[in-house]
């Protein structure tokens, strides 16, 4: 069994300078382990720690070359590819479109070329003009398609051991949006992760705070007369108010740059 410890740099600075210091506490000569970080918090992590990882050998990628870069789009290509794509391999060779070379010389940037218009067969003719000159502006195109190659080129399944296809057809506008809700409510300089558990906190907290107070002591009340309510209509008042509570949030969400939620109905005898 090997071990991987991956993402040292997505954990705090702490911990990854006390991660460095155990695994040279309990590592023997016969220990093996494969640890992935970004380059800047694992040189900080080691200086802070005061001694590099004992035995480990640092492997650093380096950046893909044109030839590199075409030589993979080549064979992900069909067996004999259009005209239009042996202009964008010739241009990657001969580093003639400066946006492109630049861009292909990342795997992430290569790997946007192969979903954007290798895999959902697009023609790949705009890379090899305008727009291939100014890496910004081709990399903004790439990934303002992303989403729709990537719906296009994976398919629904059912099958149970597909566990990358979706279930059922997604819409890339509304697949948009809801990214970009995640985007704002957890921006990248601040966090790499999106905890589902916190989800719900990203909603105004008054809204949510007030509502649920008000609606639980309606639910929880008593009924019109002023008697107190049962245990069983108390439980009634209580899944109703839930219900409202729920489709209020569904009905933000949905809103500019929100998500869609589909409400489920809890009160007694509505179960699904």
């Amino acid at each position: 069994m090997l071990p991987v410890l991956d993402g040292l740099d997505e954990i705090g600075e702490q911990a990854r300078t006390e991660t460095i210091t155990a695994l040279n506490a309990s590592l023997t000569a016969g220990d093996q382990v494969i640890l992935t970080s970004r380059t800047a918090e694992f040189t900080t992590a080691v200086a802070t720690a005061g001694r590099p990882l004992t035995g480990a050998a640092v492997i650093i990628p380096t950046q893909l070359t044109p030839k590199g870069a075409a030589d993979y789009l080549r064979v992900c290509l069909a067996a004999a590819p259009s005209d239009a794509w042996q202009k964008v391999l010739a241009a990657l060779e001969n580093h003639s479109v400066p946006g492109l070379a630049e861009l292909t010389s990342t795997p992430l940037g290569l790997w946007l070329i192969r979903t954007v218009y290798a895999d959902s067969g697009t023609n790949p003719t705009p890379l090899t003009g305008p727009l291939g000159e100014d890496i910004s502006a081709l990399r903004a195109h790439l990934l303002d398609q992303v989403i729709p190659a990537l719906i296009k080129t994976r398919p629904p399944s059912t099958q149970p051991d597909d566990h990358y296809r979706p279930r059922h057809r997604l819409d890339a506008n509304a697949t948009r949006r809801y990214l970009t809700y995640l985007a704002r409510a957890f921006p990248p300089a601040i966090t790499r992760d999106i905890p589902w558990w916190r989800v719900a906190a990203t909603l105004p907290h008054s809204r949510r705070t007030i509502r649920l107070a008000a609606g639980l002591a309606t639910g929880l009340g008593r009924d019109r007369a002023g008697r107190r309510r049962s245990t069983r209509d108390q439980a009634r008042g209580l899944a109703t108010v839930l219900t409202a509570r729920l489709t209020a949030m569904a009905r933000y969400l949905e809103g500019p740059g929100g998500i869609r939620v589909q409400p489920v109905d809890v009160r007694p005898g509505n179960a699904h």
